[in-house]
């Protein structure tokens, strides 16, 4: 089962209700972390629920404009409630106390509950204990935030690893990206690693930013490529970068030009999925249409979602 990690921002949600009849139909949990203001969050929220798809609100986000503006975060577990199909994670993190985790098994009356391990709690007893009280639905682990051996000691649970394969540049660095480089190799591994799940934080990688200006523009695209030493597949991605890299103008040309080499490179390698992401790319391209880079990044992602549902 994929697990993607989602930060919750206008285009990830926005992405999410554009592959309703996919999320439905595929073996596909997203994970939200809801970060952005109160229209974003309620709208895309409603859409979704009105689309019964099934996903996981993360009722404490640690980035973002909702740490500390939890209103629409309220009303959007609220209405998550009414949804037998959602459920709700707590992420353990350093300031974690075994209260937190207590109070949110405790007091969420939906049974579907899981806890999102960023951090090695301790006393590590305390938190196997209260899971040993409480129905715990997901452990959900964040593979390089705790030790390969921390999901052993909850025992036999639905267990899921989490990878950040994306190595991210920043804005101002998109030019340093090289033409492709691995992703993640956990679709292949995860089952015998004694997970029920795997999942990622597709082509947006696990650092948070709001935002922010681009020299060059760069465009990420996955795609798999068969193993040297196995008869498997691993998860690739392609960065098509704009030629001009310097100054912050000219977006809308900079980003035709990375469209151009994104396109010309899906037309003659069989190894890049012939997605609707694509077929919105090549849209894009003929309508010499620049809709915004956040618009962009929600067409890879939904490639990306695209790719990972077709495993």
């Amino acid at each position: 089962m994929y697990f993607p990690y989602m930060r919750g921002k206008q285009f990830e949600l926005s992405g999410l209700v554009d592959r309703l009849d996919l999320i439905r139909q595929s073996a596909l949990l997203p994970i939200i972390e809801p970060v952005s203001p109160a229209r974003v969050t309620e709208n895309n929220f409603k859409k979704l629920l009105d689309g019964k798809v099934p996903f996981i609100l993360i009722v404490n986000p640690q980035v973002g404009k909702l740490i500390d503006d939890t209103e629409p975060l309220k009303r959007a577990i609220l209405a998550s409630i009414e949804s037998e199909k959602s459920g709700f994670a707590y992420i353990i993190h350093s300031e974690t106390k075994r209260a937190d985790v207590e109070k949110f098994l405790k007091n969420f009356k939906s049974p579907k509950k899981s806890l999102i391990h960023k951090y090695e709690f301790d006393p590590i007893g305390d938190i196997v204990k209260l899971c040993n009280d409480y129905e715990v639905q997901y452990h959900v682990f964040c593979k390089g935030k705790v030790s390969d051996d921390y999901p052993t000691i909850f025992g036999k649970t639905n267990s899921v690893i989490v990878e950040d394969g994306f190595n991210r540049q920043g804005a101002k660095k998109n030019a340093e990206y090289s033409a492709e480089e691995f992703f993640s190799n956990l679709h292949n591994t995860y089952r015998s690693s004694g997970h029920v799940g795997f999942g990622d934080f597709l082509i947006v990688g696990d650092r948070f930013s709001e935002g922010g200006g681009a020299y060059a523009v760069a465009i990420h695209l996955t795609y798999l490529r068969p193993n040297q030493n196995s008869s498997t597949k691993e998860l690739r991605v392609k960065h098509f970068v704009s030629k001009d890299t310097v100054g912050r103008t000219d977006i809308a040309g900079k980003f035709r030009q990375a469209l151009k080499k994104l396109l010309d490179k899906s037309e003659t390698d069989p190894d890049i999925l012939q997605s609707q992401a694509i077929d919105e790319f090549k849209s894009l391209y003929q309508s010499n249409h620049f809709p915004g880079l956040g618009k962009v990044k929600e067409i890879s992602m939904k490639h990306h979602l695209e790719l990972v549902a077709n495993l």
